[in-house]
């Protein structure tokens, strides 16, 4: 649900720009390089050392937790998603990425909110709405749009959904997989067919994840 709405809210944002250099920073499996890759020039950079596999990364480059391999002012925009909360060292990834982007140029970040523990030890923090309008000012951005992504009751449904299917992947449980599965799937049903009862705002100070566009100040 979530991976859906932020490439939905790319693809969206992704509409202005033609012909721009994007970076795509925490890029992992690439998988929103085809999307960029159809108006604009795309280059990938992830981590060597994460708690996501090393054999599903299709990077252009690596970091190396101190500066990346790109002059000043290179990239048009910068798309970060996901990522930030996996980063040690969040104040210098930030001034890097500043550094790389050109004056006017705009950076597209999602960061959770709610959400289970992920990338093993390598998962660090979580912002509020207000924590992360306000980290981003002091990083002297602009903020451009703020907006909370996969809000109330898709949140409580996101958030079971993603732990059931981490408990179903678990290799303890894959001589059980199939039965797991179908009363997971089941109970999950359930849950949605009684959300429908109701209040449609009963969780609406909850979202699992932050969407920010920043824009660089000159």
């Amino acid at each position: 649900m979530i991976n859906f709405q932020i490439k939905h809210e790319l693809k969206n944002f992704l509409l202005s720009y033609k012909n721009n250099k994007v970076l795509d920073f925490g890029c992992g499996d690439a998988r929103y390089k085809k999307i960029i890759r159809e108006n604009n020039e795309y280059i990938g950079v992830d981590f060597k050392k994460t708690g996501y596999e090393n054999s599903k990364k299709i990077a252009d480059y690596y970091w190396d937790n101190k500066t990346l391999p790109f002059e000043d002012e290179k990239f048009d925009v910068i798309v970060c998603t996901e990522v930030l909360d996996d980063v040690e060292d969040i104040e210098l990834v930030t001034h890097e990425l500043r550094r790389v982007l050109k004056k006017d140029g705009k950076i597209f970040i999602t960061m959770p909110f709610i959400f289970g523990e992920h990338d093993t030890p390598y998962d660090f923090r979580r912002f509020t709405s207000f924590g992360i309008k306000k980290f981003f000012e002091k990083q002297n951005f602009n903020i451009v749009e703020y907006k909370k992504l996969l809000q109330g009751k898709n949140t409580v449904i996101q958030i079971i959904s993603s732990e059931f299917f981490r408990y179903i992947n678990n290799p303890i449980n894959k001589n059980y997989k199939l039965i797991i599965f179908l009363g997971l799937y089941a109970i999950l049903a359930t849950i949605r067919l009684l959300f429908w009862f109701l209040p449609s705002n009963i969780f609406k100070n909850i979202h699992i994840s932050n969407l920010v566009i920043l824009e660089k100040k000159t």
